[in-house]
């Protein structure tokens, strides 16, 4: 497991910016596209393409309370954990979320 000293945050949006049962593209400061998501009990980032054909999320991903499907090819993954369901032959990474009064921040491992 990552040490949090080694994560680096970036700052998706400003607080109140992403109401429940909406999603967002993002660039990390490392230049990774992730899509950020709220669902009634989660908040999760993921990347922007599913991992098997790299469709874009945004455009092609369908969430359903907290499971996520790419409609290209109808892979579903558990978005509380990643989990590969349906389909999905691999699982889906997640990245760190935080939210605060600052706003959403995404984090990943510096290299």
């Amino acid at each position: 497991m990552t040490d949090l000293a080694d994560i680096h945050w970036t700052k998706i949006c400003e607080p109140g910016e992403l109401p429940v049962g909406e999603r967002r593209e993002a660039t990390l400061d490392n230049g990774q596209m992730v899509l950020v998501i709220r669902t009634p009990d989660l908040l999760r980032a993921c990347p922007a393409d599913c991992p098997h054909q790299d469709t874009p999320l945004l455009d092609e991903g369908l969430v359903d309370g907290n499971v996520l499907t790419c409609t290209a090819h109808y892979w579903q993954w558990n978005l509380e954990t990643g989990e590969a369901l349906e389909g999905a032959e691999m699982p889906l990474p997640l990245f760190p979320v935080r939210e605060s009064e600052e706003g959403i921040f995404v984090g990943y491992a510096q290299a």
